[in-house]
């Protein structure tokens, strides 16, 4: 499991970043690597929306977290990318 909340208080964008990092990082595969866009992610008087480039050996893609200014994950999504357990029979 992983919490959704960084926790009490008002939180920062480096700290909403790393926050939605770790997020990502736990529902993707071991061996995938998860950066940053520091210049798509924003921040809205509301939240912070953040951008993630995301590859490994055989794939790229993008993930983004919308993270509210109290630390809570209200908004995720993984694009052009397979996640943990995903699997199609045909």
């Amino acid at each position: 499991d992983f919490c959704l909340s960084r926790g009490l208080g008002d939180v920062y964008k480096r700290q909403a970043m790393e926050h939605c990092r770790a997020f990502i990082r736990h529902l993707l595969p071991d061996g995938t690597y998860v950066s940053i866009d520091s210049a798509s992610s924003r921040e809205t008087v509301e939240h912070f929306d953040i951008f993630l480039d995301l590859h490994d050996q055989t794939q790229e893609g993008y993930a983004q977290c919308r993270v509210n200014k109290r630390g809570l994950i209200t908004y995720h999504a993984i694009r052009e990318f397979r996640q943990k357990g995903r699997s199609f029979a045909g």
